[in-house]
């Protein structure tokens, strides 16, 4: 008995890999299908092809959509520095206005409902406090520091070694830091120190000097 040879073909629909490519194959692989000749009486085909023809044109769609989201967002990043500055000199030029209306009148400046910037002033400077020796790993210096005074424009301080002496003490000596080494100083010995802060809010420009504080060389 012979076996009858049954044809098993089954048709393979091609698929691009990106979402173009996609839609390429399958507006080409659409019109293929309709132009079967046994495509006007496979009505099953017809609506399929029609079903796949819809949506190879949805994602068309959708890929044209993205080109140009594409397209409009780096126009809006290339046009965004530019659209920041404007901002930024617009919102001083408005803070500005502000400002020049009150002529300094915090109500008036309260009245247009923005923050305000207060900016608290410095508390005049003080004598300096905490004044106490610093300790040297070399043996042949005498440091003294003290805290950090709000306010203060730089320090002035003196050394001597006999505070009850004038003669001994050295001229006013301008300095930036809150801490001061006296260099060349033999090991043992003693040496007094005293300083102020400056500030030109105060009487003299100065506060008064601090009690001397003794610094043995070690």
């Amino acid at each position: 008995m012979s076996k009858v040879k049954v044809d098993q073909a089954r048709p393979v629909i091609p698929a691009g890999k990106t979402p173009e490519e996609m839609v390429t194959d399958g507006t080409e692989t659409q019109a293929n299908v309709a132009a079967s000749p046994n495509f006007g009486s496979a009505t099953g085909v017809q609506a399929a092809n029609t079903s796949y023809g819809n949506a190879v044109a949805a994602l068309k769609a959708n890929n044209t959509a993205k080109a140009k989201a594409k397209t409009d967002l780096q126009t809006a990043e290339t046009n965004e520095p530019t659209l920041v500055r404007r901002l930024n000199a617009q919102r001083r030029g408005l803070a500005s206005a502000i400002e020049v209306f009150a002529d300094g009148s915090k109500d008036i400046a309260n009245s247009f409902n923005v923050p305000l910037d207060e900016k608290n002033p410095k508390p005049d400077a003080v004598t300096p406090e905490n004044p106490r020796a610093m300790k040297s790993t070399t043996g042949d210096r005498a440091g003294l520091r003290w805290d950090p005074t709000p306010g203060a424009k730089g320090y002035i301080l003196q050394h001597a070694t006999n505070p009850a002496d004038a003669t001994t003490y050295s001229a006013e000596m301008p300095i930036s830091a809150s801490k001061f080494w006296l260099m060349g100083q033999t090991r043992g010995a003693t040496v007094y120190f005293r300083v102020l802060a400056c500030d030109a809010r105060l009487p003299n420009g100065r506060s008064a000097y601090t009690a001397w504080v003794s610094v043995l060389v070690t």
